[in-house]
């Protein structure tokens, strides 16, 4: 005979059942109201699978700590088994000094090795590569296709990289600051991307990059979002210029144009093309045209000042907090006027020196910039200076700059700098960038 159980214990029962399966159900779903999961639960790296290294992933205090031999760490849990096309990605980060990192989307596993399927957000603040190699790409950089060359945040910090994947389309915002929006381009191939990195489907991974790299992750949310047939009419359309830059990429050149003259458009026309071409700005403001001390901190752009040699340099000492470089534009002025510009331990770019001066003036001023650490303006538009000058600045150590890029709020069609770097046998390193 079975026992029979009171009622109010049954209905006891009962409720702790019932209680039991909501708990699972919020457990493996973790749903938010606005459609959010959860894929971290703060306490292990359930749901996760590390390859190569897996002792560089710890769970500790809450956090995923990412520091070690080269490892990268793969979501493989339920949430839509695990293969993610349309998404909303979160994850809160902190770096320290040094650290290198990066979130991968629609990758595949590999037992090993630097993931070859997919795309790379880059997180890196302060790290600056290892041997003979630069790391320039910093922080929401979509990698090898939308470099950023300013670091928008800081390490020790927590800040939020926030990703959007939907159709052909790729949106990245650091702390709400967009650092790319990236529109695949109809044949991808046209301008070199490969295969493997279209536009498609595939897995999350994070990076555990080397063991000077400490990485902390507290928190990663992601939301499916729906198909789309969305497309740029306009992605295909890219200038030659741009073309060559993107091989050019390949090769590690940075292509950031510190000397633009602003259209009609402002700000925001030279921000779109940041986004469509993945060209870095500099946006200067003039000393002498009663410049106040300020820097555009809502855009994802490095901040200049132009100077001349009759600029008031008291004026100059209290305007260079929050910018990143000054260049000296010595159009007009006389040779000791330029070296005095270069000497004065202000500068970091010389603009518009002439041409006319003679082949022992050029030297003086190639080397008194070398030893000011400043870099000679490469102008895209006025052709200027020419391959012999460039070649006398590389065998003697000068650095350059580049300017006139982008002509009428558009990218320039010629390709003067393209020519320069091939001619001159430039390298990546030869290419003065704000912060190094």
């Amino acid at each position: 005979m079975k026992e029979k159980i009171p009622f109010i214990g049954a209905l006891s029962l009962i409720l702790v059942i019932l209680c039991q399966g909501c708990k699972e159900v919020n457990e493996s779903q973790n749903i938010d109201s606005e459609g959010w999961y959860s894929l971290f639960n703060g306490k292990n790296l359930t749901g996760w699978t590390p390859n190569e290294n897996p002792e560089t992933f710890q769970v500790q205090d809450g956090y995923i700590i990412a520091e070690g031999d080269r490892s990268h760490l793969f979501y493989t849990g339920d949430i839509n088994d695990a293969v993610f096309r349309n998404f909303e990605l979160k994850i809160e980060l902190l770096t320290h000094f040094q650290a290198n990192s990066g979130i991968y989307f629609h990758t595949k596993w590999q037992d090993e090795g630097w993931p070859e399927y997919g795309h790379e957000i880059q997180v890196n603040c302060s790290h600056v590569g290892a041997d003979d190699y630069r790391e320039l790409k910093k922080a929401g950089s979509l990698y090898g296709l939308r470099n950023v060359y300013k670091s928008f945040v800081e390490d020790s910090t927590w800040y939020e990289t926030h990703i959007k994947v939907q159709g052909k389309h790729v949106e990245v915002w650091i702390d709400g600051l967009k650092t790319v929006d990236y529109w695949e381009p109809t044949n991808p191939e046209e301008t070199g991307i490969g295969e493997k990195k279209i536009l498609s489907e595939g897995a999350i991974a994070l990076q555990g990059h080397d063991p000077e790299s400490r990485v902390l992750i507290r928190s990663i949310r992601i939301k499916p979002l729906p198909e789309t047939d969305n497309n740029d009419p306009s992605a295909h359309e890219y200038p030659d210029l741009y073309r060559k830059m993107v091989q050019k990429q390949s090769d590690q050149f940075a292509f950031i144009d510190l000397h633009v003259d602003k259209p009609q458009g402002g700000i925001n026309q030279l921000v779109k093309l940041t986004y469509q071409y993945g060209l870095n700005l500099g946006i200067l403001q003039d000393l002498d045209e009663g410049m106040t001390p300020r820097s555009i901190t809502n855009q994802p752009v490095f901040n200049g000042i132009m100077v001349t040699p009759k600029s008031d340099m008291n004026q100059l000492e209290m305007s260079e907090v929050g910018f990143d470089y000054i260049i000296g534009d010595v159009q007009q002025s006389g040779f000791s006027d330029i070296l005095d510009l270069i000497k004065s331990g202000r500068i970091q770019i010389l603009s518009h020196y002439s041409e006319d001066l003679n082949f022992s003036q050029k030297l003086h001023l190639i080397e008194a910039a070398v030893q000011a650490g400043v870099a000679f303006e490469i102008d895209n538009k006025k052709k200027y200076p020419s391959f012999d000058f460039i070649r006398e600045a590389r065998d003697r150590g000068a650095q350059f700059s580049m300017a006139n890029l982008v002509e009428d709020g558009t990218l320039a069609v010629n390709p003067y700098i393209i020519q320069v770097i091939d001619s001159c046998t430039l390298n990546y390193k030869d290419f003065y960038i704000p912060g190094w």
